[in-house]
């Protein structure tokens, strides 16, 4: 009874407490970075994508993350972006779901330079379903642990894009609410997250474009993370890229993942396959991610259109280029 306990709490508490384990796993959050930075809303203001994402982590393994996305977001002014996320996220019996609105305001600093500063406030949901446990005799802790909490947080972002580069920094959970567990009489804390990005385009010519970029995530308690990325587009109609993410805890030697994807007129679809290094890569087939996007165009009819390179921001698939 008593491992049964103390397996229910590290399980329920470390899902929450743990840095790693707070916010879901991305693997091609520079295809929409939204995910990740409210700043992103309404960037490019004659577009306003509408997206899904599925993403299973460590496929294979029972009772590993899987994880669902779905949002939007665009202009609502010449300086205003407006934008909405919802994620639904499974861990075993531990159910994490969370809806976002995102506002941002944005200024032109030079020709073709504009910086962007987000906010966005959630409501985020947590529970541990005790229909998915299995005890050989009735359990207290499992009685006391078990069932539904709320609580609001937000994440706070700053975006600067210019014609070849653009960066990002954004903090989510920087309230670091609590969250309390079942009877109310025990608690996990949301740990704030700094996360930092950026990249650089360079053309290699009229057919083919080549984008590097960083990306660097921390918590408190925990290493920092490091993903190591390059992409590369052909026509401006199919793309490839790779990661290399790594953290001194793995011997920055995390995992690598690998990504292609394609654009259609307005419709865009990725798939990234993430293999792990570590031990848990015996247990598992690796981790899949799909996203599908629709842009909807804003541009007024007769309006003059800016044709820009497939790449140009972090937001590249939904930019609307007929191919050549």
């Amino acid at each position: 009874m008593k491992k049964q306990a103390a397996f229910l709490s590290v399980m329920f508490s470390g899902v929450l407490t743990l840095p790693a384990q707070q916010l879901p796993l991305h693997s091609q959050y520079l295809w929409n970075d939204y995910l990740i930075n409210p700043a992103v809303a309404g960037i490019k203001e004659e577009e306003s994508p509408v997206f899904l994402s599925y993403r299973t982590q460590w496929s294979g393994l029972e009772g590993a993350p899987v994880t669902q996305m779905a949002g939007m977001h665009g202009a609502a002014s010449g300086k205003i972006g407006l934008g909405l996320l919802f994620t639904n996220d499974k861990t075993g019996p531990i159910h994490k779901s969370s809806f976002q609105f995102g506002y941002s305001y944005r200024l032109k600093i030079a020709d073709k330079c504009k910086i962007s500063f987000g906010v966005a406030p959630a409501i985020l949901l947590h529970s541990l379903k005790k229909s998915e446990l299995t005890f050989d005799q009735p359990d207290a802790f499992a009685e006391g642990v078990a069932g539904e909490s709320a609580v609001m947080d937000a994440t706070a972002g700053l975006y600067f894009s210019a014609e070849k580069y653009f960066s990002g920094f954004s903090v989510p959970q920087i309230l670091e609410n609590r969250i309390w567990q079942g009877d109310k009489t025990t608690y996990a804390r949301l740990k704030r997250h700094y996360l930092l990005y950026g990249g650089y385009e360079l053309e290699v010519n009229e057919k083919f474009t080549v984008q590097p970029s960083l990306y660097a995530k921390y918590a408190m308690g925990a290493p920092v993370q490091w993903d190591v990325n390059v992409r590369g587009t052909y026509h401006r109609f199919i793309w490839m890229g790779f990661s290399w993410r790594a953290n001194a805890s793995s011997n920055f030697n995390d995992a690598m993942v690998f990504m292609i994807g394609v654009s259609k007129l307005n419709i865009h679809v990725g798939y990234a396959y993430d293999y792990s290094f570590g031990k848990i890569r015996k247990s598992s087939l690796g981790s899949h991610e799909i996203f599908i996007s629709y842009t909807i165009s804003n541009r007024i009819k007769g309006s003059p259109t800016r044709e820009k390179s497939y790449f140009s921001s972090p937001s590249a698939p939904y930019k609307i280029i007929p191919l050549r």
